[in-house]
């Protein structure tokens, strides 16, 4: 519609090449033109995953320095504790783990 205002903002990893806002003219088009949202460049570092940190658990096999995105760990709850979520957990795309459980103490009564 004439004269609308737009604000333009990019899906994360993404960033703004041009206007942020926008103003529809009078012959239907946008002023100034329409922006493009680029790939943000990330470093080998920033998409791998540290080893994981599961409170009362510990990586089944032993913890590597560095995991690539789709590589995957299975975690054991310490003794006393209960898994909450699957065993698996994945490194995904974005250096951060997913899928991690929770291990919680199992409360023992007389």
């Amino acid at each position: 519609m004439f004269n609308t205002v737009v604000q333009i903002t990019c899906s994360p990893g993404f960033s703004l090449n041009g206007a942020q806002q926008l103003r529809c003219g009078a012959d239907g088009s946008w002023t100034p033109n329409v922006p493009t949202c680029e790939p943000v460049f990330q470093s080998p570092e920033s998409m791998t995953c540290s080893a994981p940190v599961v409170e009362n658990g510990v990586i089944k096999g032993g913890a590597k320095p560095s995991y690539e995105p789709n590589d995957t760990v299975s975690i054991i709850c310490k003794a006393g504790c209960r898994m909450i979520g699957a065993s698996v957990a994945k490194c995904g795309p974005d250096g951060q783990w997913q899928g991690l459980p929770r291990c919680r103490f199992t409360a023992k009564f007389p």
